[in-house]
Protein backbone atom coordinates (compact mmCIF):
# COMPACT_ATOMS: atom_id res chain seq x y z
CA UNK A 1 0.00 0.00 0.00
CA UNK A 2 2.87 2.35 0.86
CA UNK A 3 4.38 1.90 -2.62
CA UNK A 4 1.04 2.41 -4.36
CA UNK A 5 0.37 5.62 -2.42
CA UNK A 6 3.89 6.87 -3.14
CA UNK A 7 3.46 6.12 -6.83
CA UNK A 8 0.08 7.84 -6.98
CA UNK A 9 1.46 10.93 -5.24
CA UNK A 10 4.39 10.97 -7.67
CA UNK A 11 2.04 10.59 -10.64
CA UNK A 12 -0.21 13.40 -9.41
CA UNK A 13 2.69 15.75 -8.72
CA UNK A 14 4.37 15.14 -12.07
CA UNK A 15 1.05 15.58 -13.87
CA UNK A 16 0.58 18.91 -12.11
CA UNK A 17 4.13 19.97 -12.94
CA UNK A 18 3.75 18.84 -16.57
CA UNK A 19 0.57 20.92 -16.91
CA UNK A 20 1.67 23.68 -14.54
CA UNK A 21 2.10 27.38 -14.72
CA UNK A 22 4.90 28.57 -17.06
CA UNK A 23 8.02 29.89 -15.35
CA UNK A 24 7.82 33.59 -14.57
CA UNK A 25 4.04 33.56 -14.27
CA UNK A 26 1.81 32.91 -11.29
CA UNK A 27 3.95 31.39 -8.55
CA UNK A 28 7.32 32.74 -9.67
CA UNK A 29 10.44 30.83 -10.56
CA UNK A 30 10.34 27.13 -9.65
CA UNK A 31 12.82 25.95 -7.02
CA UNK A 32 15.94 24.15 -8.18
CA UNK A 33 15.64 20.48 -7.33
CA UNK A 34 18.23 17.84 -8.19
CA UNK A 35 16.45 14.63 -9.15
CA UNK A 36 18.36 11.37 -9.60
CA UNK A 37 18.47 10.18 -13.22
CA UNK A 38 16.57 6.93 -12.48
CA UNK A 39 13.54 8.87 -11.19
CA UNK A 40 10.98 9.76 -13.89
CA UNK A 41 10.89 13.43 -14.81
CA UNK A 42 7.69 15.42 -15.49
CA UNK A 43 8.33 15.14 -19.25
CA UNK A 44 8.27 11.33 -18.87
CA UNK A 45 4.60 11.41 -17.85
CA UNK A 46 3.77 12.40 -21.44
CA UNK A 47 4.93 8.90 -22.48
CA UNK A 48 1.85 7.46 -20.74
CA UNK A 49 -1.37 7.29 -22.71
CA UNK A 50 -4.45 9.01 -21.25
CA UNK A 51 -6.27 5.71 -20.65
CA UNK A 52 -3.36 4.37 -18.60
CA UNK A 53 -3.26 7.57 -16.51
CA UNK A 54 -7.02 7.40 -15.96
CA UNK A 55 -6.82 3.72 -15.02
CA UNK A 56 -4.03 4.31 -12.48
CA UNK A 57 -5.83 7.27 -10.89
CA UNK A 58 -9.09 5.30 -10.72
CA UNK A 59 -7.41 2.27 -9.13
CA UNK A 60 -5.62 4.47 -6.60
CA UNK A 61 -8.78 6.40 -5.73
CA UNK A 62 -10.72 3.17 -5.17
CA UNK A 63 -7.92 1.72 -3.01
CA UNK A 64 -7.92 4.86 -0.83
CA UNK A 65 -11.72 4.95 -0.52
CA UNK A 66 -12.11 1.19 -0.01
CA UNK A 67 -8.90 -0.46 1.26
CA UNK A 68 -10.37 -3.90 0.56
CA UNK A 69 -9.88 -3.15 -3.16
CA UNK A 70 -6.10 -2.77 -2.76
CA UNK A 71 -5.36 -6.19 -4.26
CA UNK A 72 -7.36 -5.22 -7.36
CA UNK A 73 -5.39 -1.96 -7.58
CA UNK A 74 -2.10 -3.88 -7.53
CA UNK A 75 -3.09 -6.29 -10.32
CA UNK A 76 -1.02 -6.19 -13.46
CA UNK A 77 -2.18 -3.87 -16.22
CA UNK A 78 -2.16 -5.05 -19.85
CA UNK A 79 -0.16 -2.46 -21.82
CA UNK A 80 1.48 -1.84 -25.15
CA UNK A 81 4.97 -0.33 -25.00
CA UNK A 82 6.60 1.34 -28.00
CA UNK A 83 10.39 1.46 -27.66
CA UNK A 84 13.46 2.26 -29.76
CA UNK A 85 14.94 -1.21 -29.08
CA UNK A 86 13.93 -4.50 -27.49
CA UNK A 87 13.93 -3.83 -23.73
CA UNK A 88 12.49 -7.21 -22.74
CA UNK A 89 15.37 -8.14 -20.36
CA UNK A 90 14.98 -4.88 -18.44
CA UNK A 91 11.20 -5.32 -18.26
CA UNK A 92 11.48 -8.88 -16.92
CA UNK A 93 13.78 -7.62 -14.14
CA UNK A 94 10.98 -5.20 -13.14
CA UNK A 95 8.47 -8.05 -12.82
CA UNK A 96 6.76 -7.43 -16.16
CA UNK A 97 5.21 -10.42 -17.96
CA UNK A 98 6.06 -9.88 -21.65
CA UNK A 99 3.45 -11.46 -23.95
CA UNK A 100 4.83 -10.54 -27.38
CA UNK A 101 7.46 -8.44 -29.12
CA UNK A 102 7.30 -7.21 -32.70
CA UNK A 103 9.89 -5.12 -34.45
CA UNK A 104 9.69 -2.85 -37.47
CA UNK A 105 10.65 0.83 -37.30
CA UNK A 106 10.02 0.65 -33.57
CA UNK A 107 9.70 -2.25 -31.17
CA UNK A 108 6.14 -2.92 -29.94
CA UNK A 109 5.89 -4.92 -26.73
CA UNK A 110 2.62 -6.33 -25.39
CA UNK A 111 2.97 -6.97 -21.66
CA UNK A 112 1.26 -7.19 -18.29
CA UNK A 113 2.84 -4.60 -15.98
CA UNK A 114 2.65 -4.25 -12.19
CA UNK A 115 1.62 -0.64 -11.43
CA UNK A 116 4.71 -0.12 -9.25
CA UNK A 117 6.98 -0.79 -12.27
CA UNK A 118 5.48 1.99 -14.41
CA UNK A 119 7.72 4.83 -13.09
CA UNK A 120 10.85 2.79 -13.88
CA UNK A 121 9.52 1.94 -17.35
CA UNK A 122 8.70 5.51 -18.32
CA UNK A 123 12.09 6.65 -17.01
CA UNK A 124 13.83 4.42 -19.59
CA UNK A 125 15.10 6.63 -22.43
CA UNK A 126 14.35 3.85 -24.95
CA UNK A 127 10.61 3.94 -24.14
CA UNK A 128 8.59 6.19 -26.44
CA UNK A 129 5.07 5.43 -25.19
CA UNK A 130 3.22 3.12 -22.83
CA UNK A 131 -0.53 2.74 -23.22
CA UNK A 132 -3.22 0.61 -21.62
CA UNK A 133 -4.39 -2.11 -23.98
CA UNK A 134 -7.81 -1.34 -25.39
CA UNK A 135 -10.30 -4.10 -26.21
CA UNK A 136 -11.09 -4.29 -29.92
CA UNK A 137 -14.76 -3.86 -30.82
CA UNK A 138 -16.33 -6.68 -32.79
CA UNK A 139 -16.56 -6.19 -36.54
CA UNK A 140 -20.18 -5.67 -37.77
CA UNK A 141 -20.33 -9.11 -39.43
CA UNK A 142 -19.15 -10.80 -36.19
CA UNK A 143 -21.84 -8.99 -34.17
CA UNK A 144 -24.58 -10.22 -36.51
CA UNK A 145 -23.56 -13.87 -36.04
CA UNK A 146 -23.93 -13.76 -32.25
Amino acid sequence: MKYLLGFLLWLLSTSIVACGVPAGEGWGAPPTVVVPSHVPQPKDVTKMGPELRRLLFERGRKALERPQTLLKALERIPVTIRARRDITPELVKLGVHVRSVTSDDAVIIAADVPPAAIPAIIAMPEVQTIEATQPMPLAPEERDER
